[in-house]
């Protein structure tokens, strides 16, 4: 028999395994760091979102009764809440996944704080929360406490 130089199909079939192993094995942690480079940058966005709540909340620009909520979503790379009427609370409307790039916050009066009546004046204590969708699935959030 006259064998030809070169490889066989077996041969290549072998080394395109192989280097599609080292291929992956190499390109898996620049995958896993750009997922956390994202979501590193939303919980950034919903920092600062809520920073900007709760100052807010302390120059009294929102102003909620006692035991009462109000929801804000906001869309990134504006400074505008979103208009319309918005959902009843954040779990809801992040749910769905159909909102990826919207930020979801709430604030919610949890009345008078005024620790063994130490304060002349009681204040409102506010919680504070910004939640978005991650990257990964699921619901994030990033969360406050702040006097009125």
């Amino acid at each position: 028999m006259n064998r030809s130089s070169g490889l066989t199909l077996v041969e290549v079939l072998v080394a395109v395994a192989v280097l599609a192993i080292v291929l992956v094995s190499i390109t898996a942690p620049f995958i896993f760091n750009l997922q956390s480079a994202s979501n590193a940058s939303l919980q950034t966005q919903a920092s600062q979102i809520l920073s900007t709540l709760t100052a807010q909340i302390e120059q009294q620009q929102i102003l909620l009764a006692p035991s009462s909520s109000q929801v804000f979503l906001y869309t990134p790379h504006t400074t505008v809440l979103s208009s319309g009427s918005p959902p009843s609370s954040c779990s809801s409307y992040l749910s769905g996944g159909d909102h990826p790039d919207q930020f979801c916050g709430t604030a919610t009066n949890q009345g008078d704080y005024n620790p063994s009546s130490l304060l002349s004046t009681p204040m409102n204590s506010y919680y504070v929360a910004v939640c978005w969708s991650s990257r990964g699935g699921g619901e994030a959030c990033v969360h406050a406490t702040t006097l009125e």
